[in-house]
């Protein structure tokens, strides 16, 4: 009887470790979040600097959201839209108008780009439609003499660079970093509740076989 608690005590502690270090075990957290690489060039009238990096949002999260939550990380700001679904403004970009029409007869407004490794793609949808998808950037640039049409100019930062994440990750959530440290951890916590049981067991066995010698 007791050399079978003291194999049930090792074989649980051998299955604790294979969970803790395995990259392959299933894990909740990952499945529900992803990363997504956004860029924001404020353009040159708005006088601010672009803003590139990648950010951890929910599965179901539009590219809308992780802009959002870009603009949430980096300083506060939301985004502002028309009753039509036209995203008007970024963060105060700008205060006020939506699509203006200037005077030259060319757009102030922001031109929503899809990204790959191949470069930008003018997108002729709304950001706010479109569910952000893994190794697909979002561009956002606020063009000041813009035509509304594919030749307007891209975000400065290349799509393959923003795709890169080497300006880190950015989390609006305050979800945890590293998912495989919650498996460990469990896996710990499992471990240590069976031990607990186990141990003792086998010390009463034992002080019972000890009485019977």
């Amino acid at each position: 009887m007791l050399r079978r608690i003291f194999s049930l005590i090792v074989a649980t502690m051998g299955v604790s470790a294979i969970l803790a270090l395995s990259p392959g075990v299933p894990q909740a957290f990952a499945a529900s979040t992803k990363v997504i690489a956004v860029v924001i060039d404020y353009g040159t009238g708005a006088h601010r600097a672009t803003l590139s990096h990648c950010v951890r949002v929910p599965m179901t999260a539009t590219d809308a959201d992780a802009v959002a939550d870009l603009i949430a990380v980096d300083g506060g700001g939301s985004l502002r839209w028309a009753s039509s679904g036209l995203l008007c403004g970024v963060a105060g970009v700008p205060a006020t108008g939506c699509g203006t029409t200037k005077a030259n007869g060319q757009y102030q407004y922001w031109a929503y780009f899809h990204g790959s490794e191949k470069g930008w793609v003018y997108a002729n949808n709304g950001p706010a439609e479109v569910v952000a998808a893994k190794g697909q950037a979002v561009g956002l640039r606020f063009e000041t003499n813009g035509k509304g049409a594919a030749s307007d100019l891209a975000p400065s930062v290349l799509a393959g660079e923003a795709l890169q994440c080497s300006t880190g990750i950015l989390d609006a959530k305050n979800l945890p970093e590293a998912p495989q440290s919650k498996s460990a951890w469990m896996a710990a916590v499992l471990a240590g509740g069976l031990l607990v049981i186990l141990i003792p067991a086998a010390i009463v066995v034992l002080r019972i076989r000890s009485r019977e010698d």
